[in-house]
């Protein structure tokens, strides 16, 4: 099974290295949501929860972003034991966890199964991380050693994947907005990379995407 999930919460985290322990860096769940798939990619469940709040309140600055107010959380929020409880049933249930920026939402969630006095079932997962970054078409930055993005990425962030990879991915100009577009191919200029804003490039090496997802699927 896979579990693919999300959250918002009342805003960042002070330090992002600090343990989730520290419950005065943390910021507070807001709401999480998760799909669960089976092997074929068929749909087994879906559930979205926003949190009732106990002893804090959402920043108007958060709200802005994730349309969640302090009131309509207390008058639609669930508890976040009952929420947790449930996120642990299907995290039991779930061979993968997926998920954008999994590292901080793994914080945030750890951070309030601690709070709750709950077991941090996600401490017990293996965790994969992959990185699409443009830098690693280069042959001397296209490993987790040598990609300077996932060395800035690890050193600010307190999570230990088990796997780490890095794909070049694609330059894709025609698809670009005008801003975006000329900001790539000023990139792409200084790094001695394709300007041709007419074209599309593409820099993945399928065969090394291929190689991770297999060890994925045999080892985890």
């Amino acid at each position: 099974m896979y579990l693919i999930f999300d959250t918002e919460t009342t805003g960042l985290p002070l330090n992002y290295r600090a343990p989730l322990t520290d419950f005065n860096n943390w910021p507070r769940l807001v709401q999480i949501a998760w799909q669960i798939h089976d092997i074929k990619g068929d749909l087994i469940e879906v559930k979205n929860y926003i949190i009732k709040p106990d002893g804090f309140t959402i920043p108007y600055n958060s709200e802005k972003i994730h349309g969640i107010s302090t009131e309509l959380a207390h008058k639609k929020g669930i508890l976040l034991i009952d929420v947790l409880s449930h996120f642990t049933e299907a995290l039991e249930n779930a061979k993968y966890i997926i998920g954008h920026n999994i590292s901080f939402d793994n914080n945030i969630v750890g951070c309030e199964f601690l709070r709750s006095e709950m077991e941090n079932i996600l401490d017990q997962k293996k965790s994969a991380f992959f990185s699409v970054n443009v830098v690693a078409r280069k042959p001397e930055k296209n490993t987790a050693e040598t990609n300077p993005y996932i060395n800035k990425f690890l050193k600010i962030s307190k999570w230990k994947p088990n796997k780490i990879s890095v794909f070049a991915g694609k330059v894709d100009y025609p698809n670009y907005n005008f801003f975006d577009k000329y900001i790539i191919k000023f990139i792409m200029f200084i790094t001695k990379g394709p300007t041709d804003t007419s074209q599309s490039y593409e820099f993945t090496d399928w065969s090394k995407v291929d190689d991770f997802s297999k060890e994925l699927g045999n080892n985890y």
